[in-house]
């Protein structure tokens, strides 16, 4: 049971570093787009 407790945390933190990538993603796409 400690291994699932485990990969939670490891997939929450992902997760959390997937939002924070996206988000800088797209404002990246935003301001490259906005300078056209």
């Amino acid at each position: 049971m400690v291994i699932i407790t485990r990969l939670r945390s490891v997939l929450s933190v992902n997760l959390i570093q997937l939002q924070k990538a996206l988000f800088v993603f797209c404002d990246f796409v935003t301001h490259t787009l906005s300078q056209e």
